[in-house]
């Protein structure tokens, strides 16, 4: 494995700087659900954070807040569209997810 192939392998996780960008992604995402410039920052952040969402689950610390696991969690389900939900039903789980992430302050 080269340098460059380990190094997207790793995720520097800065949970400040993770939790500002979700709660910016997902309140966008509520106002306007087809916005695709949104939609591309949601690809993006899922893919470089979506290893994330394991971690806990071989870690016995659990160095993931469960309220970080689900927001990196639910971005799959947001810019692929692929679990059949209504754009009703994903914009209220988005509206959970960012209140979780509000009240964790």
């Amino acid at each position: 494995m080269t340098e460059l192939e380990e190094d997207k392998m790793v995720v520097e996780y800065n949970e400040p700087e993770l939790k500002k960008k979700l709660l910016k992604i997902y309140t966008r995402f509520i106002e306007d659900p087809s916005d695709s410039k949104n939609l591309g920052r949601i690809k993006e952040l899922d893919g470089k954070y979506s290893s994330l969402t394991v971690a806990n689950d071989y870690i016995s610390s659990q160095p993931i807040p469960e309220y970080i696991e689900n927001a990196v969690g639910f971005l799959y389900n947001i810019w692929t569209g692929i679990f059949e939900e209504s754009e009703e039903e994903m914009i209220s789980k988005a509206k959970k997810i960012l209140e979780e992430l509000r009240k964790s302050d």
